[in-house]
């Protein structure tokens, strides 16, 4: 009797060789179980790194074009790299609602230190509409979570 080959490299050791068929097929049909969820946890991780991301980089592009009456080449470039970075690490961090305003802050303070500051009512519109814009991100975040699809 041929038994069809897998990609396990259990299927090598002795004491797989030593089960009966109807056994052997059992373990194929549960390693391909917990494979497949396997990839399909890894698929899903890769997505919400990547809306994570582009959230955040826009998140901080939105910021950065609000705050900036002139903005240059290079603070939009670092807006959307910083944004993107920290989408990376938020994906990891998962913050929640109110965890979101504070993983924006050092991203925000960062470009505000690097490209100024432009003025305290820009500094104010910060408190005012870009903390509650990142707890609302925050918040979608924790709902996507919630529903199983983050």
């Amino acid at each position: 009797m041929v038994e069809t080959a897998s990609l396990d490299p259990r299927e090598g050791e002795e004491w797989f060789l030593r089960l009966p068929a109807q056994a052997k097929e059992e373990m194929r049909v549960a390693w391909e179980a917990d494979a497949g969820r396997d990839r399909d946890l890894a698929r899903r991780f890769r997505r919400t790194m990547a809306r994570s991301a582009l959230e955040l980089s826009a998140f901080f592009l939105f910021a950065e074009l609000i705050l900036v009456a002139s903005p240059s080449a290079g603070s939009v470039l670092a807006a959307l790299s910083v944004g993107g970075l920290t989408g990376l690490g938020c994906a990891f961090l998962r913050p929640g609602q109110f965890q979101m305003i504070f993983a924006v802050l050092p991203g925000h303070l960062l470009l505000r230190l690097l490209f100024g500051w432009g003025g305290i009512l820009n500094e104010s519109c910060v408190l005012v509409l870009l903390m509650p814009l990142a707890a609302l991100l925050g918040l979608s975040q924790e709902m996507r979570r919630a529903d199983g699809h983050g």
